[in-house]
């Protein structure tokens, strides 16, 4: 007997209010670049997707790239501080 599962859809009004963030591991590439990691930010309601590229998976440099894709004025905030 098989039960079947019911697939329901992430609902959101706004932008940026559901959001993933994700890493990807560059590091077996061979072509001897500083960049080794890739951040891939994805709004869950426009399906919009921005990469960048970092040269650590550390906590302080994904939050500060990921902060201030959600909210570019952010970024300026927190280099003056």
């Amino acid at each position: 007997m098989t039960k079947d599962f019911v697939i329901r859809p992430m609902l959101t009004k706004e932008l940026s209010t559901r959001d993933q963030v994700y890493l990807t591991d560059m590091q077996n590439m061979s072509s001897g670049s500083i960049k080794k990691w890739i951040l891939v930010y994805q709004d869950h309601l426009t399906k919009f997707c921005i990469h960048r590229a970092l040269t650590t998976k550390r906590a302080a440099e994904v939050a500060l790239l990921s902060k201030a894709i959600a909210d570019p004025s952010s970024l300026h905030k927190s280099l003056q501080n």
